[in-house]
């Protein structure tokens, strides 16, 4: 109310904020983090996606820096899940495998 009476319909407007701004990712930016997760989870040498690995995709493919929690928040945002289980170990052997079911 102070800011009205001593401003008018001015002072009732919002002013510019202190703080870094929020460098965040535009729509196809998105689109390609999202592809890119999808891409790692069908990954044939097998190993795991973690939210380190993606904040490095994030900094390295658009030199923008998040904390590992804002990466949770962004899968989150995106319906996407951090938490995976290994797509394929490394070692496995597939043959061997599907000989130990039949038995």
């Amino acid at each position: 109310m102070k800011d009205y009476l001593d401003h008018g319909l001015q002072g009732l407007e919002e002013l510019p904020r202190s703080g870094r701004p929020c460098k965040k990712l535009d729509d196809a930016q998105l689109k390609q983090l999202k592809a890119y997760v999808l891409d790692s989870i069908d990954r044939t040498e097998g190993g795991r996606l973690t939210l380190e690995d993606i904040q490095q995709y994030i900094s390295g493919q658009f030199h923008i820096e998040y904390e590992l929690s804002a990466v949770h928040r962004l899968l989150k945002r995106q319906n996407s899940s951090w938490l995976s289980s290994r797509s394929i170990h490394p070692k496995g052997d597939q043959a061997r495998q599907e000989a130990f079911k039949k038995l």
